[in-house]
């Protein structure tokens, strides 16, 4: 659609009119007839000022006809995204017709050879009227400026300077005509449009001006040397072509890195490349957070330096073997590994690697995909610790209680009054453990699965948390150890629901029993502010690891191995416990030292600040 200028037109002219809302329509088929009418015009001026009679050689007219029209079908269509750009020789041809013909002549052949190329090149008629009436205002310009300042001198410079003149304004009047109808067709801003393609426009008019300048003095010097700028013609043709469709080339690499480089940056999966010398060439920001390395700390350098990987049994790993043992035919394998963060935290990772190769077969790299399981493999390992867990506390109550009712069964009578009511007393006990724990279980299964809120179980009102902590430590009179209270503040009243602030406060008092040796003393602390009462439970036990602090109120977590631990409980009293705090809008904390101790903080709102 253009000459060698902008051309930026998304799909054919008469499919975007026909699309077109109806005042833009409007616009675009007023904008195509003002250039018709304005060709016109230019033809009939151009006729009127012609002043001699042109003597010619048909002959000579008839092959510059066709030389016109061939030179405009010679179209490179170079595609950008969904716009499309047109370069021809057109402007070649204008000018050997400018400088060979008289010039009502030169217009008629270019006109018409044009029209000829838009036949072959079965363009539609809408588009094919623009076009020409746009040449023939360009080719009017050109004509009339190259009269101005050659005249009817002799072939020389004043011969060049015209051309050159009449061709800028060729090229100005193109640019400008297609950029006003990309404008409206588009809704783009006009001066934006022509600044877009005004310099390839300007480039191309002037190189092909460039080879029919000289193309014409040699027709009018020596017509037999002529055919000789064929190839050279078309050589530039080609090789302008060469260079545009290696920029949209670059373009489209550029384009497709980009595209990469946005999944690599936004997956959350981390993604390495290694190169077939054992560096890294790729990676990505996912990988910097599994690692702890950025990427510009681990471009260039090798593999083996970078990744500290082991398999789950902790033996080393040679991140290089996939690229010596994978062949064309099963180029990707798949493993899992424990990867270590530089500042020591390990992470449970499956590997992709996909080994590349060339045409010869030899391996060029190796693309690895590295995906965080960490989560999945703590579900897994937590589900086989439930499991150890429930068995250990549900056979624990079971074993005296089977032998208390065997007892009983076989010689129940003969058994004295004081014993049978310590086994029947035992049962119960027992029983009682049994039902708390499975109440816990479908409690916490009723939450997870939506069905229930802790929120249904609290029925607050004023507490004094000094008189429940009181009550608790009465319940542990039987413990072997050491209780103290200390109250600190004279009124220790907290909106709560008072059997929800009793068992929190128990189970912190039973937890602490549990991990601190017999002996030790377990102090509650009561405290408080303005706007929160709240207790401490201090013991002087086992503490907990920096590295379990932030999980020891999950569900079923249990800093002892299930297979060894010497304490009993599933993981869900600390758990229950937080979310039975935060339902009365309270907090329950933790701050622990391994070796000296932990102290948990149940902290709740004071009466009177009701939320």
């Amino acid at each position: 659609m253009g000459v060698g200028a902008l051309g930026h037109c998304r799909m054919a002219l008469a499919q975007l009119v026909e699309f077109l809302p109806p005042k833009r329509r409007k616009a675009a088929v007023a904008y195509i007839l003002s250039w018709m009418g304005a060709a016109a015009a230019a033809v009939l001026l151009l006729v009127a000022l012609s002043a001699r009679d042109p003597r010619l050689l048909p002959a000579e007219v008839a092959l510059f006809f066709l030389v016109t029209a061939a030179a405009d079908a010679a179209v490179l269509r170079l595609h950008h995204g969904e716009s499309t750009e047109y370069v021809s020789l057109l402007e070649a041809a204008v000018c050997i017709n400018i400088v060979v013909f008289p010039p009502e002549v030169a217009l008629a052949v270019t006109l018409g050879g044009s029209a000829i190329s838009h036949v072959l090149l079965r363009q539609h008629p809408v588009k094919a009227a623009f076009n020409l009436a746009q040449y023939a205002v360009a080719a009017v310009s050109a004509i009339v400026l190259f009269q101005l300042v050659a005249g009817d001198a002799a072939i020389g410079v004043r011969t060049v300077i015209g051309v050159m003149v009449g061709m800028a304004s060729f090229g100005l009047l193109n640019s400008a005509a297609l950029a006003g109808l990309v404008s409206i067709l588009d809704e783009r801003d006009y001066n934006d449009t022509l600044k877009e393609g005004f310099g390839l426009s300007m480039i191309t008019v002037l190189g092909n001006t460039a080879v029919g300048v000289l193309a014409a003095v040699m027709w009018v010097t020596h017509p037999e040397l002529t055919p000789l700028f064929l190839a050279p013609a078309a050589i530039l043709h080609l090789a302008y072509g060469g260079v545009v469709r290696t920029r949209e080339l670059l373009e489209e690499v550029v384009s497709e890195r980009n595209r990469l480089n946005r999944i690599i940056v936004g997956s959350s999966d981390g993604i390495a490349l290694i190169e077939s010398d054992g560096t890294v060439g790729v990676w990505s920001p996912a990988l910097a957070r599994l690692t702890g390395i950025e990427a510009d700390a681990a471009a260039g350098r090798p593999v083996e330096e970078l990744f500290a990987a082991t398999d789950l049994d902790e033996r080393p790993v040679d991140l290089l073997e996939p690229m010596r043992t994978a062949t064309p035919e099963e180029p990707t394998s798949t493993a899992e590994l424990l990867l270590r963060h530089k500042e020591g935290d390990n992470r449970v990772v499956r590997v992709r690697h996909t080994v590349l190769f060339d045409a010869g077969g030899r391996p060029t790299g190796d693309a690895v995909l590295i995906h965080d399981i960490t989560q999945e493999h703590e579900a897994d390992k937590l589900k086989d610790d439930f499991l150890a867990r429930v068995s250990h506390e549900l056979r624990t109550p079971l074993t005296p209680i089977k032998g208390y009712a065997q007892s009983l069964l076989r010689r129940g009578d003969a058994i004295p009054k004081a014993a049978r009511d310590k086994a029947v007393t035992s049962i119960l006990e027992r029983t009682d453990h049994m039902q708390a724990l499975i109440d816990d279980l479908l409690l916490v299964s009723r939450i997870i699965g939506g069905r229930a809120t802790l929120d249904d179980q609290i029925q607050a009102r004023d507490v004094d948390v000094r008189e429940v902590c009181e009550r608790v430590l009465q319940s542990f009179a039987d413990e072997p150890r050491e209780f103290s209270l200390e109250a600190r503040d004279k009124t220790s009243l907290a909106f709560a629901d008072p059997a929800r602030v009793t068992q929190i406060v128990t189970n912190l008092v039973s937890n602490a029993c549990k991990y601190s040796d017999p002996g030790r003393p377990v102090d509650l602390v009561v405290r408080g502010d303005d706007q929160h009462v709240a207790v401490d439970v201090v013991d002087r036990g086992r503490g907990i690891s920096p590295h379990h602090i932030d999980k020891v109120f999950d569900r079923f977590f249990r800093v002892e191995d299930p297979l060894t631990m010497t304490t009993g409980g599933v993981g869900l009293g600390l758990h229950i416990s937080r979310e039975l705090a935060h339902a009365m809008k309270g907090e329950l904390t933790v701050t622990s030292t391994l070796g000296e101790g932990s102290t948990f903080t149940l902290s709740l709102p004071r009466s009177g600040d009701k939320p």
